[in-house]
């Protein structure tokens, strides 16, 4: 009886202890602190430092802006100046020396060339202006990491407050025992510890807050100073520069340019023409001398062809077939029409002494 009692008691004992264990159970903190990581830990509800916090949110903005924009103003002005560099040497080709505009084109190129050097050497600025915002960027990276730590204190804070808050109940609803009231002991232990810890990075971030917002104004009021700087270098040598392209616009519009300018264009024209017309006076002769080789090889081949008895009768610089001159023959001329004979009708002359007289002579085309 005394063995059934003993067991009925440590059966009890046993079932409570794990019903404490369970309502008192929670995540192990290596655990915790994994899904921490993942998810990112949860913010202090009202926290004191959320406008402080949004603050330096805006600021991370507006340096972000300001580093856009001058990447932005420093490739235009490069594209700018660059642009014209290629026409340099194709210009001075194209007005060569003594060519009416050719000092307006001198002119024009130096001056571009000394705008691209000019506005090269205000880049310097701009990179100082970047190295500002760089080091602004991140001090407030910084504060943000700071806050970040502060927000993982708070959470582990929070966990323990709440751990120990349910342990209590747990003691007050269903008594005490020695496990509870040391898990209770431990427990509190660690939210002491978590509370010191908060209490530190709070400190700490709000340190680093507010040596990131207390002289903002002053600072981008410097970095856009320096914008406007560069801005200055650059419109005043644009000013220089349109000084001298509008002299150079006079110098290539006015009118004693001008006319030059069309004079020689018809000149070189003329030139051109002229060349144009020799050449092909040059090749039509050529041609011509080699139709007429052509034509009289032909004459010679058909007379070499005819009997031996009548060779006396046939070539000669000026024998006559139906009315043209053997020899004669041009591309411009065309066929001569058969010859009339009497009462025979028109027909093709006929060679001497040949036996056939249906025979033609063969066109020299």
């Amino acid at each position: 009886m005394a063995l059934l009692t003993k067991a009925s008691d440590f059966g009890h004992n046993a079932s409570r202890t794990m019903s404490e264990r369970w309502q008192t159970f929670s995540l192990p903190g290596a655990i915790r602190r994994a899904k921490t990581a993942m998810a990112g830990a949860s913010k202090m509800p009202n926290d004191p430092l959320e406008e402080q916090r949004s603050e330096l949110l805006e600021m991370d903005s507006l340096i972000s802006s300001l580093s856009v924009c001058a990447k932005t103003v420093a490739t235009a002005v490069d594209m700018l100046a660059a642009a014209p560099i290629p026409l340099f040497d194709p210009l001075s080709r194209f007005y060569g020396h003594g060519t009416p505009g050719s000092h307006a084109i001198e002119r024009l190129c130096a001056q571009l060339n000394d705008f691209s050097s000019r506005s090269k050497d205000q880049e310097s600025g701009l990179d100082l202006l970047q190295a500002r915002l760089q080091t602004m960027s991140e001090r407030n990276k910084a504060a943000h990491q700071s806050f970040g730590a502060r927000d993982i204190a708070w959470s582990s804070q929070d966990h323990y407050v709440k751990k120990v808050e349910k342990l209590k109940e747990q003691i007050a609803k269903s008594g005490t025992s020695h496990a509870l009231v040391q898990k209770l002991n431990r427990n509190e232990q660690k939210k002491h510890d978590s509370q010191q810890e908060f209490a530190h990075h709070t400190g700490e971030t709000g340190r680093q807050v507010s040596e990131a917002l207390e002289n903002r104004w002053q600072e981008i009021g410097e970095v856009v100073a320096q914008l406007c700087q560069y801005y200055i270098s650059i419109f005043q040598a644009c000013s220089g520069l349109s000084h001298e392209l509008h002299a150079v616009h006079q110098e290539l519009t006015k009118p004693s340019t001008a006319e030059a300018l069309l004079r020689r264009g018809k000149e070189m024209a003329l030139q051109a023409k002229e060349s144009t017309n020799q050449l092909v006076n040059s090749l039509r002769a050529k041609y011509s001398s080699w139709s007429d080789g052509v034509v009289m090889g032909e004459v010679v081949a058909s007379a070499s062809s005819r009997p031996s008895s009548n060779q006396g009768q046939v070539i000669s610089s000026s024998s006559q077939f139906g009315g043209f001159e053997a020899g004669g023959y041009s591309a411009s001329q065309p066929w001569p029409a058969p010859a009339s004979n009497g009462s025979q009708g028109s027909q093709w002359p006929s060679w001497p002494g040949a036996k056939d007289t249906q025979n033609q002579p063969r066109s020299p085309w």
